[in-house]
């Protein structure tokens, strides 16, 4: 194992943009600021988007990108990103490709919107102004939820006039119960300024029961940080011994999703056997879940049937590559809300297209990962 944690650990770091949010000159930020345009040579993005920073006046941070617009402005997209880790280092924003890429945020960016990319508190921006902690709360899906309408609010504010009224809000993995919960709080008088602009929510491989995912990932996940939210838990309580430790070695090398993997899955028993009778479990569930409330439509699900991290059932009574093959479907669903098009049907509609060939045929993860040509031990001299 300690090899391959230590591969994945390198791997990681060498991903950092300016040097990650410990080095970042503009992390961590203690008053509201925002760096514009950016410097895109520390991005992988694609040519043409510009790409900005914006901070926020709580502990929050965020990344976007934009191209050039017309009018009144980009159209905005709120994108609330998947689980990418638990500690400051594992902020999308702090990522050359904002950790998603071409999947959502520069797509979008290519098409003409202004991607709007919360960290989440916790990530990115981890200390108060008196230098107590900010614990990332994964998968409590309303917090998120508040820290992306917040970081919205914030970017109309640092970016006055680049913005349209306008804005789709668009979410996967964590983020699609961010993105469900955006809809949920926009109902709520909280955020009454924003709602006006709001044309609608995507919510790809939505999880309304954060607790029916693997469990070998969620229960360590939010256990890490549950005694924030309800006083008197302790892991003990979810995890066997060894677990509880190497959840603490997380916390030392302040692993990100891919060091959390290599601790947690790894075959052996990592549960305790009656976790599930632990008062602890429906409490946060009651807490945390998105969905069984009313929200502000209209909101488009989408779900992989054969999706290994939440179950299909899960989320049509209640992962991986439903993004890139709806890619043209949500495109032109979020075009088809900015330009004012009525929906060709009201209520629940559901629709389930078939594959173009069986699925065990397709690749369910992606293979190459971008590195630094630029670094030394890719560079060669020549005399």
């Amino acid at each position: 194992m300690a090899p391959s944690l230590n591969a994945v650990i390198n791997f990681d770091r060498s991903q950092f943009a300016n040097g990650g949010p410990r080095e970042d000159a503009f992390l961590p930020a203690t008053v509201p600021v925002a760096q514009h345009p950016g410097d895109p040579a520390a991005r992988d993005a694609p040519q043409g988007p510009a790409l900005h920073l914006p901070g926020t006046r709580f502990p929050g941070s965020g990344s976007g990108g934009y191209s050039a617009g017309e009018g009144e402005g980009a159209p905005a997209v709120l994108w609330t990103h998947c689980t990418s880790g638990f500690f400051a280092s594992a902020a999308p924003s702090a990522h050359r490709a904002l950790w998603y890429a071409n999947a959502v945020p520069f797509t979008l960016a290519q098409a003409g919107c202004a991607v709007v990319g919360p960290d989440y508190a916790g990530l990115g921006v981890s200390e108060l102004w008196d230098g107590s902690v900010t614990r990332h709360e994964c998968l409590v899906s309303s917090a998120s939820a508040r820290d992306a309408l917040n970081v919205l609010r914030a970017t109309r504010w640092a970016f006055a006039g680049l913005l349209a009224p306008r804005f789709v809000t668009i979410g996967y993995s964590q983020g699609r119960g961010v993105a469900w919960s955006v809809v949920e709080a926009l109902d709520s008088d909280e955020f009454a300024d924003l709602r006006a602009g709001y044309v609608g929510t995507i919510a790809a491989s939505p999880m309304t029961d954060a607790l029916s995912g693997v469990p070998e990932f969620i229960l360590p996940w939010v256990g890490r940080m549950l005694d924030s939210i309800l006083p008197g838990f302790k892991l003990s309580q979810w995890l066997t011994p060894l677990e509880v430790a190497r959840t603490e070695l997380l916390r030392e090398v302040q692993g990100d999703i891919a060091a959390s993997q290599q601790l947690y899955f790894t075959g052996e028993t990592i549960l305790r056997e009656d976790y599930r009778n632990i008062w602890y479990v429906n409490a946060y569930a009651k807490l945390a879940d998105a969905g069984r409330k009313p929200f502000r439509g209209p909101l488009l699900v989408v779900q992989g049937t054969e999706n290994m991290y939440i179950p299909y059932d899960i989320t049509t009574a209640t992962h991986l590559p439903t993004l890139h093959t709806t890619r043209q479907t949500w495109l032109q669903w979020i075009k088809d809300r900015f330009e004012g098009r009525l929906l060709a049907k009201s209520g629940c509609v559901r629709s389930e297209p078939e594959s173009f060939l069986p699925v065990e045929q397709y690749q369910t993860t992606g293979k190459p990962f971008p590195q630094w040509a630029g670094a030394p031990e890719y560079s060669t001299t020549y005399r």
